[in-house]
């Protein structure tokens, strides 16, 4: 018995062409593409009844994708997303119970539910965390890049997958027009050099305009381990050039962003040398020498004669 296969209009007309032009048996020509008899008829059938169609006489008449009667409505899909926003732990028996104790109207069967999330790469419990994660960081206004290697499946979904556009954006948290803006660069990119396009290109590091040169560092670093009392906001003004925020992130990368840590590092490390400016007045170098002073440095006191 032929193995049935479903074949594109084109290999369809020249099933029939190698009937009625090449002089072909509709039994050779039917085991040569896999199809049945029966199946040819009815192709046969369709291509006489419209010979001026051509190839769209040949195309299948059966609804498919969006345009089936059994695809859910838009609005049910969006509330399935927002379920497994809220539970992502639910499974799709469990989406499903949820819609019809909102609605019985929605008859949608848990196969339907599954059908939906296995379309939206949501099919697996991990990926439900992974979406329910970042739509939360998302609505927080912590939008996390995608990777390369996500760019990279985000497109293939659409152009190999048969995703729609609206699918996999709504899916992985990202408005349609990135996906155009990663797909001009995946398309530039050309044959080969598909990641090198879907590479960031925002400079991060050392390689960004705002990145603090490695002296500005180090005496950030030195003023907080001398004087661990000062906040980065004090820090900022001591050196007079750096931004509070510059200054925290220095320090959080280097474990210092809270007194206790730079307390214990000022306790690990020997005392470093800070350029201070020199103070103006009295006041100002009494008030200067109290923010330098750090208990655990201080010297001991002289010893107490035994018996006073």
């Amino acid at each position: 018995m032929p193995v049935q296969k479903r074949l594109t209009p084109e290999q369809r007309l020249r099933l029939i062409e190698r009937v009625l032009s090449d002089g072909v048996s509709v039994s050779q020509a039917c085991r040569e593409f896999g199809v049945s008899r029966y199946t040819f008829y009815r192709w046969l059938e369709n291509y006489r009844a419209a010979p001026k169609e051509g190839l769209e006489a040949l195309r299948d008449r059966n609804p498919r994708g969006r345009n089936h009667w059994r695809v859910p409505a838009i609005g049910t899909v969006r509330r399935i997303l927002e379920i497994v926003r809220q539970h992502p732990e639910y499974s799709s028996r469990q989406v499903q119970r949820v819609l019809l104790a909102e609605d019985e109207k929605l008859r949608i069967s848990p196969h339907g539910v599954h059908a939906v999330l296995l379309r939206l790469g949501l099919s697996r419990w991990e990926d439900r965390l992974v979406y329910a994660d970042r739509l939360q960081k998302r609505a927080e206004g912590r939008i996390l890049p995608l990777s390369t290697q996500q760019w990279l499946s985000v497109i293939q979904k659409v152009l190999r997958e048969g995703w729609s556009v609206t699918d996999v954006c709504r899916a992985y948290g990202i408005s349609r027009n990135t996906f155009y803006k990663w797909l001009r660069r995946f398309e530039e990119a050309g044959l080969g050099g598909e990641r090198r396009g879907l590479a960031d290109r925002r400079p991060s590091g050392d390689e960004h305009w705002k990145s603090l040169d490695g002296l500005t560092r180090k005496r950030i670093l030195d003023t907080a381990t001398s004087q661990p009392q000062l906040s980065a906001r004090q820090i900022a003004r001591k050196l007079g050039y750096v931004s509070q925020h510059g200054v925290h992130n220095v320090l959080f990368r280097n474990g210092l962003s809270t007194f206790e840590k730079r307390v214990a590092r000022a306790q690990q490390e020997p005392a470093a040398v800070v350029s201070v400016t020199p103070a103006t007045g009295w006041i100002g170098r009494i008030q200067q020498v109290f923010e330098q002073f750090l208990p655990g440095r201080a010297p001991a006191p002289p010893p107490v004669p035994f018996g006073t």
